[in-house]
């Protein structure tokens, strides 16, 4: 076996296998780079006012990344079957055909894609292709060196602190609301496509912004393909199919929020539950699940639901009268440092928030818990959005339950209680949200991956028949149009929160062509829209104004209400949103006439001139 110290690649069978192994020094190099890019680079310690406070949160960040990841590393050595990447490709391939008309969509209105999606751009702006290059040189040459130089990590690492610090003596960051709206590491992954690509596409493609939520699918998609023994490499990619196509994940492949990354790193950590559980802690740091599992704090902070209950279930393992025999001071410590490896990343995030006052209050209603119809929405929201894959997870509890398994079961079952009930006391609209159901895509994916295990293992005939079963009834039930927009109100049942797909760029590129010198009013939404995304897109800036509606009024009163505004503004264009393809009948009010109608297979948006 080859020396860890080395970091070689170790070829197990040069024709099928090979293993990776790296020694402490190169995992300690890349956990603190990625503490730094979370907290110095995404420069929380810049929000604080005075400058005694600046120079303490940035020596505290500094201390607190060191030691994270001195308790953190270990070494680590994984093994790679070479087949498996033919199928990765090939997959990535299948799932872009069916993905690519979604993937290069329309930025919806409402939801967080436009907001992402803005903040991204700015940090687009702000970071220009060379010092992209610079910083994308220093974290390569910085892991070189824990790897092959281990004696100069520590003066790299300190050089890597100091150019964080000067890169912002250098340039403005962003809004302070913007860097702690949502935790901003993950901005710089969604930045370097746009970056890399600015100087020939420009920044205003909307495919470049979702490479990362498709890329994860792809992923957890192969990945769970590969966890079941199958000869077939056929099979395997139909598998991956079928998970890809699970009406939940299918939403989410092609939109930019920061869950599915969280999503995949959670399957990571809930196919090797059981080592999780029950390893000590200088075994679990040699296990490449144990970095999906201390990552998760860092990109999403409601992952702290998901890391609690982790370290609940581990609890309650260790207080095992088998275990508790063998009870000693180190193991206690141990177990502090599990608690501090997994917690810290995520509550300093939130530490953040609550010291600079914009962290938004958490509504504790009790009450909620005793709402029969959030149940039933909840059971609801299961079936329509996980598809059979539900029913196959309960068959996997089931045979955990045969075999013993307690402590998996007990993990995936604790996160199917406190997730959803987590969202259900804060607010009881959100009841059966699917972006707040992605959570519990991980323990759903893992659990029934048993089942379809313990199918193959039964009767291999069995696996490809249960996964065309799948794979057609996702695709039946599967909640994005045939031209890339998502269906209206999907994973939405007390409150509608969720994205709309309006037919923007032809309407305006239709503006640009006929109408570019008049100044444009939009009616009809009662939430602001990315519009300029599109005039940047085709170098045109006219005068516009957006005439807020009331989200309780119907097309009808909305359009009564934009035209009116127009009138008195004097605007001659009018564009307004109608919800659905049901168009208000009136051709002609108050001095405006229906021009055109654009639409496509969600929504509709009228444009209307002056007579």
């Amino acid at each position: 076996m080859t020396n860890l110290a080395t970091n070689d690649f170790n070829l197990l069978n040069k024709k099928t296998h090979f293993a990776i192994s790296f020694d402490r020094n190169f995992i300690w190099t890349a956990l603190f780079s990625f503490f730094v890019l979370a907290y110095l680079a995404s420069p929380y310690w810049l929000i604080a006012k005075s400058n005694l406070e600046k120079i303490f949160f940035l020596i505290l960040t500094v201390l607190l990344g060191f030691f994270w990841t001195h308790i953190a590393s270990s070494d680590l050595q994984f093994q790679l079957q070479k087949k498996n990447w033919i199928s990765l490709v090939v997959l990535l391939v299948l799932l872009g055909l069916l993905n690519f008309k979604a993937l290069t969509s329309i930025i919806p209105w409402r939801g967080d894609e436009s907001y992402h999606i803005a903040i991204t751009i700015i940090l687009a702006k702000m970071v220009s292709l060379k010092w992209a290059a610079i910083a994308a040189v220093a974290f390569i040459s910085i892991l070189y060196l824990g790897w092959r130089q281990p004696k100069y990590t520590l003066p790299a690492c300190t050089i890597l602190v100091a150019g964080c610090v000067l890169f912002y003596l250098l340039r403005k960051p962003p809004s302070f609301h913007a860097i702690l709206r949502y935790p901003f590491v993950s901005r710089w992954f969604h930045a370097l496509i746009p970056i890399l690509f600015k100087p020939i596409a420009g920044l205003q493609q909307e495919f470049f912004y979702r490479i990362i939520p498709f890329l994860s699918v792809v992923l957890l998609s192969w990945m769970y393909s590969k966890a079941i023994y199958s000869r077939s490499t056929m099979t395997k990619l139909v598998l991956g199919a079928a998970i890809g196509t699970i009406p939940i994940i299918f939403y989410y492949s092609s939109i930019l929020y920061l869950e599915m990354p969280v999503v995949l790193l959670m399957f990571i950590v809930c196919i090797r539950i059981k080592e999780l559980l029950e390893l000590d802690f200088d075994k679990i740091r040699k296990n490449q699940s144990w970095y999906a599992l201390i990552l998760l704090g860092f990109i999403k902070e409601t992952a702290i639901i998901f890391l609690i209950s982790f370290l609940f279930c581990r609890l309650i393992m260790k207080l095992k009268p088998s275990a508790l025999r063998k009870i000693t001071f180190r193991k206690v410590r141990n177990e502090l440092y599990i608690i501090l490896c997994t917690i810290i990343p995520g509550s300093f995030y939130i530490f953040f928030r609550i010291y600079f006052n914009i962290s938004r209050k958490f509504s504790f209603n009790l009450n909620n818990l005793f709402n029969i119809e959030a149940f039933l929405i909840l059971l609801k929201s299961y079936l329509e959005q996980f598809g059979p894959i539900f029913l196959i997870f309960i068959g996997g509890c089931i045979v955990l339950l045969k075999r013993k398994e307690y402590g998996t079961i007990l993990f995936f079952v604790i996160t199917f209680i406190t997730i959803p009930l987590f969202h259900l006391v804060d607010d009881i609209r959100y009841a059966g949200y699917s972006r707040f159901n992605l959570f519990l895509v991980p323990s759903l994916l893992a659990g029934s991956s048993i089942f379809i295990e313990f199918i193959n293992n039964k009767k291999r005939v069995y696996l490809p028949i249960l996964i065309f079963i799948i794979l057609g009834i996702n695709v039946a039930m599967a909640p994005v149009n045939i031209d890339g927009t998502k269906k209206p109100y999907w994973g939405n049942y007390l409150f509608d929160t969720s994205e709309h797909y309006y037919p923007y760029p032809e309407t305006i590129s239709w503006l640009k062509e006929n109408y570019n010198t008049d100044m444009i009013l939009f009616t009809g939404l009662d939430y602001p829209y990315y519009f300029d995304f599109y005039f940047d897109k085709l170098n045109w800036h006219p005068e516009y104004e957006m005439i807020k509606a009331s989200d309780t009024e119907d097309n009808l009163s909305a359009l009564y209400a934009g035209l009116k505004a127009a009138t008195e503004k004097n605007a001659a264009i009018v564009v307004f949103q109608a919800a659905g393809n049901n168009v208000p009948a009136p051709d002609n009010l108050f001095g405006f006439h229906r021009e055109k109608v654009f639409k496509n297979m969600a929504h509709s948006l009228v444009v209307y001139l002056k007579n």
